[in-house]
């Protein structure tokens, strides 16, 4: 199963479910629906205009994921990334990504002119013209704030677990940061299952620090469990310079003239 939006993680509990266990679709009227609790949408106001007021940005999330149901494996995982934006087209994303062959590692880098994508395994790059806005984020660096930074959109949008049913949780602190917390919970009574969705965004700049959906239930014999986790660094303001924009291809590196990137 490939992952699309880490959000969509949530969907573990619904369509993926129904995929190990196809008895489990549900079927029959929708709930009807139910009013935004005023606090999380403050929250999540709140996040949207953080993200939206950062002109640069960096910051660098690790991954983790564990289950016991492989069918819930996504074919492809992220490990590590690390990213440096300056509005409106500058970019310099390294990430790392762990599928059936290993762990692979790629960047993208736009100087504002021209966009290149650098796969550090085969010493391959492709360039083309930098578009306007942010280039295309890779769909398997799946965080909630990149619907914001690279396609303008509502991160809530497309959740799988709706708004509605979103609460706020007890304040944690990360690091150096308090958090405010965003709890959605799904559960499936036919497996005794429940699992959360867990977003801790930061009270002074409404940031996101950490991300966990997480777990449990099954049958006897077929129990589920399962954890993903996103640790954030996030360095507000950065100094960014020309040179966390430029791409020098490496000794050996060839530059892909097929149309398709590496």
């Amino acid at each position: 199963m490939r992952t699309g939006h880490i959000i969509a993680l949530a969907n573990f509990a619904v369509a993926c479910l129904t995929t190990v266990y196809p008895s489990l679709a549900q079927t029959g009227p929708k709930p009807p629906a139910q009013k935004i609790d005023e606090r999380v949408r403050s929250m999540m106001d709140d996040m949207i205009a953080g993200y939206k007021a950062q002109t640069t940005l960096q910051e660098k999330v690790s991954f983790k994921f564990t289950s016991n149901v492989p069918e819930m494996t996504p074919e492809v995982i992220p490990i590590e990334f690390v990213l440096k934006i300056q509005k409106p087209n500058k970019l310099a994303l390294a990430w790392s990504e762990k599928g059936k062959s290993g762990v692979v590692r790629k960047q993208i880098i736009s100087d504002g002119a021209t966009e290149t994508d650098f796969n550090e395994d085969t010493n391959t790059y492709f360039q083309s013209k930098a578009p306007l806005g942010l280039p295309a984020a890779p769909a398997v660096l799946n965080v909630p704030e990149f619907e914001l930074l690279f396609n303008g959109r509502d991160p809530f949008i497309n959740l799988h677990i709706p708004s509605q049913l979103l609460k706020v949780g007890d304040p944690v602190k990360i690091g150096e940061f308090d958090c405010d917390v965003l709890i959605g919970t799904v559960t499936q009574p036919a497996l005794n299952l429940t699992a959360s969705l867990r977003l801790s965004i930061a009270k002074k700049d409404h940031l996101i620090r950490s991300m966990v959906f997480e777990g449990n239930g099954g049958t006897a014999d077929k129990p589920i469990k399962f954890k993903y986790e996103a640790l954030y660094t996030v360095t507000l303001l950065p100094v960014l310079t020309e040179s966390d924009f430029s791409f020098t291809p490496p000794p050996g590196a060839k530059l892909q003239t097929n149309g398709k990137k590496p």
